[in-house]
């Protein structure tokens, strides 16, 4: 009797397990959707307090930090602008350029290279002691003629200042290019990368045919941790046999935010070979994004045929 009572408890509790299982959330598949590698990039155009004057030196200067040389006579000048001022000043646009050359040179606008910056350089406020940036592009294009390198002075300076820092650069007819980056405000300060708090399990057809083009499978998301997890973007998920698979964006935003242990089935489809011959393959399905701090994969077993 006492077999006969433990039985009926495992079996009710299985009931139970299943039928709370049969409530999860089953968000459809959608093919095409736009992968997206983080989270939006806030706007970073810091604010100008009242009164405020435009930057000019003494009390902002232009500090060279450096510079990289790129293939296809390519290379990039960095600077720091940095206000040793008492109080918050206005850049800006474009820095000014003047030129001593043996060549022509031709001046561009470059995009910004600063995350949230906006390409159109609106004016922004450089707070006492902070650091902005300023990126010098400079190319020249293939020569073979005889050998003899010119000189280009390039002079970057803030509007209506004098000085300012100088290039020596050399340069080959027919001419060079600079493009010029808008001043650019600091980086802002991200706050670290949590690890995504989901665990993954699969839930497969027992078979699937060699050459299947759209083999549907589900996958269980469930949030391990004490907190509500909401994905801050929707990021791309692998699916493979091996080599053999696909990479697609999930549709995580009908999910919303899962409490602690909610679980969430996510429908997903990938292919499957035509080359494939009969057998037990192992479909691995995988996330990869900097965010989640780690690889959040599963794998099942499919015995594949042929027709």
């Amino acid at each position: 009797m006492r077999f006969l009572a433990a039985a009926i408890v495992i079996v009710l509790g299985m009931g139970s397990a299943g039928c709370g299982g049969s409530r999860e959330r089953l968000i459809p598949y959608r093919a095409g959707l736009l992968l997206e590698f983080g989270p939006p990039i806030r706007r970073n155009v810091p604010s100008i307090p009242s009164g405020a004057s435009f930057c000019r030196a003494p009390d902002v200067r232009l500090k060279a930090a450096g510079f990289d040389v790129f293939p296809f006579h390519q290379s990039a000048y960095y600077f720091e602008v940095i206000n040793r001022g008492q109080s918050v000043c206005v850049l800006r646009g474009h820095p000014v350029v003047r030129f001593r050359s043996e060549v022509p040179v031709r001046v561009s606008e470059a995009t910004s290279s600063t995350d949230g910056y906006p390409d159109s350089g609106p004016a922004w406020g450089l707070r006492p002691g902070a650091v902005g940036s300023l990126v010098v592009y400079f190319q020249y294009g293939d020569y073979h003629g005889p050998l003899g390198a010119r000189r280009v002075v390039v002079t970057v300076s803030l509007p209506d200042s004098g000085g300012g820092r100088r290039l020596n650069l050399p340069a080959y007819p027919p001419g060079a290019t600079v493009s010029l980056s808008p001043f650019m405000p600091p980086a802002l300060t991200e706050p670290p990368a949590m690890p995504w708090p989901l665990r993954a399990r699969l839930e497969v057809p027992k078979t699937a045919w060699a050459g299947d083009p759209g083999l549907d499978f589900v996958v269980r998301l469930t949030n391990v941790s004490r907190r509500p997890f909401r994905f801050p973007y929707c990021p791309g998920a692998g699916a493979r046999f091996g080599a053999e698979g696909t990479y697609e964006a999930i549709n995580c935003h009908p999910i919303g935010t899962l409490a602690p242990g909610e679980s969430v089935r996510l429908a997903q489809r990938t292919r499957v070979s035509p080359y494939f011959r009969p057998g037990r393959r192992v479909l691995e399905w995988f996330i990869e994004a900097d965010d989640a701090g780690s690889r959040i994969e599963a794998t099942a077993p499919i015995e594949i045929l042929r027709g």
